[in-house]
């Protein structure tokens, strides 16, 4: 039983191991192609992620987007915001009206507060933040089991 064990685990190892090129992340979460950073015109300090995760394990992963960082190359944290959608949705309470219990698991998942991921199924990830001036702009998001590199642009 143990040998099985192994071999499952080994088998996991090599499909999840690189062959160079692309770095996806360390941890549970990876990338599924390229995130896009867009800048606006108008906005030229300000910058939005856009990209997909998977989950890369054999078990359901749960992700809040508070609990989300972005980091500088140096590990110095970067003011930003996280989602788990691809835009904006309204959510069924007003901002300052929310159930005194906190909003309901479901609804936390509806309105991208909350991914649960279940083993190889994919959430979308959409991040912002604002460039100060001086400061260095992100390199990675880390949550907590790991880290997800941000592309240069």
């Amino acid at each position: 039983m143990r040998r099985a064990g192994l071999l499952v685990a080994a088998a996991v190892l090599l499909a999840t191991a690189g062959c160079g090129g692309e770095d996806k992340g360390t941890g549970e979460l990876r990338w599924v192609g390229k995130p896009r950073v867009f800048r606006s015109a108008d906005l030229p300090r300000d910058r939005v992620l856009r990209g997909t995760v998977e989950n890369g394990t054999l078990r359901r992963v749960e992700v809040k987007a508070k609990d989300l960082r972005l980091v500088d190359a140096g590990g110095k944290r970067v003011g930003g915001v996280a989602t788990f959608l691809n835009g904006y949705l309204h959510g069924l309470y007003p901002p300052t009206r929310h159930p005194a219990s906190g909003l309901p698991a479901e609804e936390q998942r509806r309105i991208g507060i909350v991914a649960r991921i279940d083993p190889g199924k994919r959430a979308p990830l959409t991040l912002a933040w604002r460039l100060k001036a001086g400061h260095r702009p992100p390199a990675r998001v880390e949550y907590g089991a790991g880290s997800l590199p941000i592309p240069k642009r």
